[in-house]
C-alpha cells in the first residue's frame, strides 16, 4: 500500500551471541510484489556458528520461515537477495576466502533450500560490498573493488552478468 500501513515488527532470528553492534553488516531485504514474497539475508554470529543466514515470508512479512544458513564461516560478511516467486538468488562476500570475493546461492524452492552455489568474481578481481539483482532468468551481480592503497577501495564497480538455467 506504498508505505501506508505497517505490521507489527517480527523477530526473524533472537540467536545473535555477537558484539559486533552497529558495526555487524548490514542486512538485506527484496521484495516480490507478484507473489508478496519478502527476502531477507544477513549476517550473525549464532550460538552454534558465525555465517550468512536467509529467511523469508510468504505472507507479506506477518510471518516468517526457519532461517536457512547460506554460509558459515567468522568473517562479518555483507550479502544481497533478489527474488521472484520461489526463485531467490543470494550473493555475499566469502568469509572463508582468504582473497576478498563474492559467491553466490540459487533456489528454486523460495529458499527452503539452496540447490546451486559457486563464485561470482574471477580471481583477480579483489571483491566487496555485492548487491544483485533478478530480472526473469538474468541475474546481474555487482560489487566494489578493492585494492592495496590504504583506504582498500578503489571507487570502481565491478559487475557479471549470468542467466539462470
Amino acid at each position: 500500500d506504498q508505505g501506508r500501513s505497517w505490521l507489527a515488527p517480527t523477530a526473524v532470528k533472537t540467536r545473535d551471541r555477537g558484539r559486533r553492534g552497529c558495526a555487524r553488516p548490514a542486512p538485506d531485504v527484496s521484495f516480490d510484489p507478484g507473489s508478496g514474497y519478502l527476502y531477507l539475508v544477513y549476517f550473525i554470529e549464532a550460538g552454534d556458528g558465525a555465517g550468512v543466514f536467509f529467511a523469508h515470508s510468504m505472507d507479506r512479512g506477518e510471518l516468517f520461515h526457519s532461517p536457512v544458513p547460506v554460509v558459515y564461516g567468522n568473517g562479518a560478511s555483507t550479502a544481497s537477495v533478489a527474488g521472484k516467486g520461489d526463485s531467490v538468488v543470494v550473493v555475499f562476500e566469502d568469509p572463508n576466502s582468504t582473497h576478498p570475493r563474492i559467491g553466490f546461492v540459487l533456489s528454486h524452492t523460495a529458499g527452503h533450500i539452496f540447490e546451486e552455489r559457486g563464485e561470482v568474481t574471477p580471481d583477480e578481481a579483489a571483491a566487496t560490498a555485492p548487491w544483485v539483482a533478478l530480472d526473469h532468468r538474468k541475474i546481474t551481480v555487482w560489487w566494489k573493488e578493492r585494492d592495496q592503497s590504504p583506504a582498500g577501495i578503489t571507487g570502481r564497480v565491478g559487475y557479471r552478468v549470468g542467466v539462470w538455467k
